[in-house]
C-alpha cells in the first residue's frame, strides 16, 4: 500500500510540474506578443511624431502666411504699446 501511495504521489507531482511548465510557456508567449504590439505602436508613434515635426517646421518657416491667416481669418489686430496695461497685485 505504501508503494502505491509513493507512485501515485510521484505521478501527481509530475503532472503538476507539467502543468506549471505549460502555464509558464503560455505566459511567455502572451508577453512576447504584447511586447511585439507595443514595439509596433512605438514605431508608428515615432513616425507620426516625425511627420508632425516636419509640418511644424514647414509652418514655422512660412511666417507671412501665418500673419495673413491671423489678420484675415481670425480678425486679429496688432497691439499698440498704449493698449498694454500692468496688472497690480494689491
Amino acid at each position: 500500500m505504501k508503494r502505491f501511495m509513493k507512485i501515485s504521489l510521484f505521478i501527481a507531482l509530475q503532472c503538476c510540474l507539467v502543468f506549471i511548465y505549460i502555464y509558464q510557456q503560455s505566459n511567455w508567449i502572451k508577453l512576447s506578443y504584447l511586447k511585439q504590439n507595443q514595439d509596433n505602436e512605438l514605431k508608428s508613434l515615432k513616425k507620426t511624431k516625425q511627420e508632425l515635426l516636419h509640418q511644424l517646421h514647414t509652418l514655422a518657416s512660412n511666417k507671412s502666411a501665418i500673419k495673413k491667416f491671423a489678420l484675415n481669418e481670425l480678425k486679429m489686430r496688432k497691439m499698440k504699446i498704449s493698449q498694454i496695461r500692468k496688472i497690480s497685485y494689491d
